[in-house]
């Protein structure tokens, strides 16, 4: 779940109300402090289960707060409540915020990068694609440059996009590889 402190870690308070122990990713919008976003499903986790399924974590989207951390909801665009894999919200492992421009991107794991300009409500697939990549992961900078890395394709598959690293300077439209010739070819997490 999410937890809060006010005192630097001294005491910790639970916030979230929904119990998915899978949170992968919590992000602040530079743009709104008082919003707060977490992401759920850990792909690579040890050998626990949740929700009675066999794995690893299953997650159950992403999650909001509007008044900086006191209280979160479920996005409900994201909402993944079953115990198998089949939707990008399963194992999202990073949620973003372009300083510059305020959209949203999530990495889905065994999916790619998604891009979103109205808060999550709907969510588009820039980079990657179903059931190609084993792992991904998307990071704004400063000043609204995104970086992704996409990981080997599962065994048998011809990924749409090289395993690798890439950016974009236009907020996600667009997507340059700049994977350096030594990068390894079949990256893992």
């Amino acid at each position: 779940g999410m937890w809060k402190s006010t005192d630097g870690g001294s005491t910790r308070n639970l916030k979230s109300t929904i119990g998915n122990l899978g949170v992968t990713s919590l992000t602040q919008d530079p743009n709104n402090l008082d919003t707060w976003y977490y992401s759920t499903g850990e792909y690579s986790g040890g050998s626990s289960r949740a929700r009675g399924g066999g794995g690893q974590y299953y997650g159950s989207g992403i999650y909001v707060s509007n008044d900086n951390g006191d209280s979160w909801s479920q996005i409900a665009t994201t909402e993944d409540t079953d115990v198998i894999f089949n939707s990008q919200y399963d194992y999202i492992s990073r949620v973003e915020v372009n300083p510059i421009t305020g959209t949203k991107f999530f990495a889905s794991n065994a999916v790619g990068i998604y891009r979103s300009t109205n808060n999550f409500i709907t969510n588009n697939l820039v980079l990657g694609n179903f059931n190609q990549h084993i792992h991904s992961d998307v990071q704004a900078s400063s000043d609204g440059t995104l970086v992704a890395a996409l990981s080997k394709p599962f065994n048998g598959v011809t990924a749409s996009n090289s395993p690798g690293v890439y950016i974009s300077t236009d907020d996600g439209l667009n997507w340059t590889d700049v994977t350096p010739s030594t990068y390894p070819s079949l990256p893992g997490r």
